[in-house]
């Protein structure tokens, strides 16, 4: 098992992931697009034992629950450094046993490509899918 690591902009928030990935992929949802200001977001999941936050800590916010064709339309908390605001986790309600994490906060993102895409119907129109 490898330590996986990653952090904010600032350096205020600090985590570990000590397990395997389960899933790598790029979000076109417009929860995600919303709640990053990009046109996508890459994500690695992991089973929420494996992530911790080593150093400080992370605010939440909930999406808008029943939002249709959003990671956050079944529930969930997207978790981000309250000094820089910088995106890093989501967890929906729906599966509280993993943590999506996004591969831009990860110390070394390009050991972590984007395996398939999510979210697809509701992709900006001049945004190409990655697979």
């Amino acid at each position: 098992m490898s330590l996986i690591t990653g952090g904010c902009f600032c350096g205020s928030v600090r985590y570990e992931i000590k397990g395997e990935i389960r899933n790598s992929t790029v979000c076109h949802c417009a929860g995600c697009r919303r709640a990053s200001a990009a046109p996508a977001v890459a994500w690695i999941t992991v089973s929420a034992d494996a992530f911790e936050v080593a150093h400080g800590k992370l605010a939440t916010v909930r999406g808008r629950k029943g939002e249709k064709a959003t990671c956050d339309g079944c529930g969930g908390k997207r978790g981000f450094c309250p000094k820089c605001g910088t995106h890093i986790t989501f967890v929906g309600d729906d599966r509280t046993d993993e943590v999506d994490v996004t591969t831009g906060s990860l110390d070394n993102p390009d050991a972590f490509p984007p395996q398939k895409d999510e979210g697809l119907r509701s992709k900006i129109a001049w945004v190409r899918p990655f697979a």
